[in-house]
């Protein structure tokens, strides 16, 4: 492991290396196996976003909730959610490119709407 170029990032690093690369990755993960993934010496396990890590149902939730009151809420976003409906450039999934505190910080800034999010969250997972 100390011949590899990811040896030197630290733990929280080395989790956003392998969210970037869509590698299916848990934050309890140890930093060897996520440098393995990393790597290609091994392969993630095979398990569905929301199963794996519990951020991206909220991640969802937020976005169907944004879809669900996008005439309401499009003027005020300045987050990556304002290409949710671009004309030129959409993201249909904004929201997975934050940090798993972007989005909690997301839910919690906006409280008093936390029971809708949570209603489209639960809506997908089983």
């Amino acid at each position: 492991m100390s011949s590899s170029i990811f040896s030197r990032c630290n733990h929280t690093e080395l989790y956003q290396l392998c969210i970037n690369a869509h590698l299916r990755v848990g934050p309890n993960d140890a930093k060897e196996t996520m440098i393995a993934y990393l790597e290609g010496e091994a392969e993630p396990p095979e398990a569905s976003e929301e199963e794996y890590n519990i951020v991206h149902s909220w991640r969802g939730g937020l976005i169907r909730f944004a879809e669900d009151f996008w005439k309401h809420i499009a003027t005020q976003i300045t987050c990556p959610m304002k290409d949710l409906k671009s004309t030129t450039h959409p993201n249909p999934k904004p929201c997975y490119g934050c940090l798993d505190q972007q989005v909690i910080a997301c839910v919690v800034s906006n409280s008093h709407n936390e029971k809708e999010i949570e209603h489209r969250r639960l809506n997908v997972v089983k």
